[in-house]
């Protein structure tokens, strides 16, 4: 009973302490914290398994903006760790496209082959681990997709980094999220991004204007310690 608060992220539930854990608390309030690649509403699963009737609040990293979960429900989507952000953003960025990860995953596969053939360029390339973000930093954009689920490292990573965020629309709720044609570039389907790549690509002074904005943007709202203050705003 030395606690205000107990936050429980095990949603698998693998940890079999988790339940005597819980149960022990007794009266503390308890925080629901769903990182998983799934929109679903989990909490009548893990609160069954925990053997407990109720939670004070659930946070949910895939929240769908069309769907309603109740009361007490937050999204806490991805952020970006404050020590890898550049304390600088180099001015010279020589590459116009930065793209690196799986295809299996939404519309990566179609998409990016689409690209490959209109544009004549290759999206194939994988960097060592040390490379990545001095190429990520030297590419004016950055493209990202949905993936296994909506919420995706690269949606922050590449604004972190200073490149424009060229982003599949995501259907969730992100708190204080990047703005259409104001701090990112959205698409919804294979053609629009065509189109919203040709105009980056022509329009290269907004493009860096946008870009700029989405880095200033990131580091006010989209960094861990700021989605730590929104987390523990949200539990007070």
């Amino acid at each position: 009973k030395y606690f205000d608060l107990v936050v429980f992220g095990d949603i698998e539930r693998t940890f079999e302490h988790s339940r005597t854990i819980v149960q022990e608390a007794g009266n503390i309030p308890l925080i629901i914290c769903d990182m998983l690649d799934d929109f679903r509403d989990n909490r009548e699963t893990v609160l069954e398994w925990l053997g407990v009737p109720c939670c004070t609040a659930y946070f949910k990293r895939e929240m769908l903006a069309c769907v309603s979960y109740g009361e007490r429900v937050f999204p806490l989507p991805f952020a970006y760790p404050d020590e890898r952000i550049p304390d600088q953003l180099p001015q010279d960025r020589p590459y116009l496209l930065f793209w690196a990860g799986q295809r299996q995953f939404g519309i990566r596969k179609l998409a990016l082959e689409y690209l490959e053939r209109r544009l004549g360029i290759d999206l194939s390339a994988r960097y060592p681990q040390n490379e990545y973000v001095n190429i990520l930093q030297s590419s004016r954009i950055g493209l990202d997709f949905s993936g296994f689920g909506f919420d995706t490292v690269r949606y922050w990573e590449v604004p972190a980094h200073g490149a424009l965020l060229l982003a599949e629309r995501r259907p969730t709720q992100i708190p204080y999220n990047f703005r259409q044609g104001e701090s990112a570039v959205f698409f919804d389907d294979i053609p629009d991004l065509e189109r919203k790549l040709v105009m980056c690509t022509r329009e290269s002074e907004q493009t860096a204007r946008i870009a700029q904005a989405g880095h200033a943007q990131l580091k006010q709202y989209h960094t861990a310690s700021a989605r730590a203050r929104h987390f523990l705003g949200w539990v007070e």
